[in-house]
């Protein structure tokens, strides 16, 4: 189990961790691994005990289309929940679309015919809050971020299964 974070001390290192909040908050050695970085170096910018260096700085523009306006003096607007959208990845799309049949056939759960659509948007979004730039990250990272991805669908399925009136049903 993760041990509980330490506040900033400063209002940059706030910034820099509420870049991350708004990113899906994944796990610091997550979106280390995003931006290229050791998560220990993530750390010390999160809680205000080392100053991002200019190239580091750019990192939050480049990879998460971060405003530096506000990241360096809270001027213009915070970024948004997902970050930059990029282009579909379709690769990311078959994978994902492979999941949502897998999942639902491995629960015994009967999608509706036009449903699987839905469902692959929804989980390409929860996939982008991950990770801001699909073509930037590392393929294992990318491995990581969809087999999470794949847990919570799991639990989400089977939650929705034992609630009564879900439309949920065996196939």
């Amino acid at each position: 189990m993760a041990r509980p974070e330490k506040e900033p001390k400063t209002p940059l290192a706030a910034r820099l961790r509420e870049i991350r909040r708004r990113q899906g908050d994944p796990e610091r050695e997550v979106f280390a691994g995003i931006l290229g970085v050791a998560a220990s170096t993530l750390a010390g910018w999160e809680r205000g005990e080392t100053i991002p260096d200019a190239k580091a700085i750019a990192l939050y523009r480049e990879k998460l289309g971060v405003d530096l306006d506000w990241l360096l003096l809270e001027e213009g607007a915070p970024p948004s929940p997902a970050g930059r959208r990029q282009s579909l990845d379709a690769g990311i799309l078959r994978r994902l679309g492979e999941m949502v049949g897998r999942v639902h056939a491995g629960a015994g759960v009967k999608l509706p015919k036009g449903a699987e659509f839905e469902t692959v948007a929804d989980l390409y979004n929860e996939f982008l809050m991950l990770c801001a730039n699909p073509a930037e990250t590392p393929a294992d990272v990318v491995d990581a971020m969809l087999g999470v991805l794949e847990s919570r669908f799991k639990a989400r399925l089977s939650s929705a299964r034992a609630e009564p009136g879900t439309g949920k049903r065996s196939a």
